[in-house]
């Protein structure tokens, strides 16, 4: 049997095509919430209410690490359960 082989330069241009489409997901991911948050930072410290935004900060830190656990664990429980006779 003889194996078909793609040429290198198709190869090449897909792993540029896939990462620039992870270095596009991360911008519009990570780029806004990050760009608002700079921009918040010295408004807050302009009113002398640094205090209240790094508890804002912390807290919504904390409420989506701990959505995401918990999320995490019903998901991963749920496939546990549904895969239960399928799965030795």
């Amino acid at each position: 049997m003889t194996s078909v082989r793609l040429p290198l330069r198709r190869s090449r241009r897909r792993r540029i095509i896939t990462i620039l489409f992870g270095a596009v997901l991360v911008l519009v991911f990570f780029f806004a919430p990050l760009a608002r948050l700079l921009a918040e930072w010295p408004w807050f410290s302009a009113l002398g209410y640094e205090r209240v935004f790094a508890t804002r900060l912390i807290a919504s830190l904390l409420l989506g690490v701990v959505t995401g656990g918990l999320s995490f664990a019903f998901l991963y429980g749920n496939l546990r359960f549904a895969q239960r006779g399928v799965v030795p």
